[in-house]
């Protein structure tokens, strides 16, 4: 039985090198350990969004001192959705509403070193859900001013809130 989990051993730790050479390290990690994955209670703001492919990202966004103190994401996509979800929330720590709705598909697609396999759409639907969650944020915390202009694609809005309870809407 020895022989039998050495192999075992083996081939996992082949596949692991494998994966650790396909992508960059910090991608392996983010994908690996699913970084910043789950529902925060108590959130300041949250936005859901579903893409064109049918996956959604839902984004979770605590603020502090006006920068984003803790964020984290839940989608029901595959590895390049938890990868732009783990990334997105990741980048946003510590960054204002304005820095964040000034963050594009293309800041996921540098930080994660990684093209192609669903990736582009999956940065674009998680820098959506971004800015719908800050738009939020927003609207809820400066009531008097309108949220900054962002550009506007393609992707079905589902709901939008703060904590658990939520507004619908649909475009």
């Amino acid at each position: 039985m020895d022989d039998l989990q050495a192999l075992i051993e083996k081939i996992r730790k082949n596949v692991v090198a494998e994966q650790e050479q396909k992508f960059a390290d910090e991608t392996f990690q983010y994908l690996r350990y699913s970084i910043h994955n789950g529902r925060m209670r108590n959130a300041d703001a949250f936005a859901c969004l579903t893409g064109e492919n049918g996956e959604s990202m839902e984004l979770y966004l605590r603020f502090r001192k006006n920068g984003v103190e803790e964020a984290s994401y839940v989608t029901d996509g595959g590895s390049a959705s938890r990868l732009c979800g783990s990334c997105v929330a990741e980048l946003a720590i510590g960054k204002t509403a304005r820095q964040l709705l000034e963050m594009s598909a293309a800041d996921i697609l540098k930080r994660v070193q990684r093209a192609g396999e669903g990736v582009e759409t999956s940065a674009v639907l998680v820098i959506e859900t971004l800015h719908k969650a800050v738009e939020q944020h927003w609207v809820v915390n400066n009531s008097n001013s309108a949220p900054p202009k962002k550009i506007q694609r393609a992707t079905q809005f589902i709901a939008v809130g703060v904590g658990h309870n939520h507004m619908h809407y649909s475009n």
